[in-house]
């Protein structure tokens, strides 16, 4: 039975990082518009925004999958304990 734990793999929840970065989007929505003067506001600052939450997002999915990836790495190098 110890084998079966070890093998299972955790999934990634699509729900969760949509709605993350739904949220993300409208706290960054807000915070421009409070943070300048709305007739600041063109389509190319909306646009860097939204290009630069994207890259946030990316760069924090690729150093959790780093972090999954060596972490699970040292689970799998333990000794596995004797059977019956």
């Amino acid at each position: 039975m110890s084998d079966i734990d070890q093998t299972t793999k955790h999934r990634m929840s699509g729900g969760t990082i949509v709605w993350a970065a739904m949220v993300l989007a409208f706290a960054g929505l807000a915070f421009v518009y409070f943070a300048t003067d709305p007739k600041d506001i063109t389509p190319t600052v909306v646009l860097t925004y939204t290009i630069l939450a994207g890259a946030a997002l990316v760069a924090i999915g690729i150093l959790g999958a780093i972090v999954r990836a060596v972490a699970s790495r040292g689970r799998a190098s333990e000794p596995h304990p004797p059977v019956g």
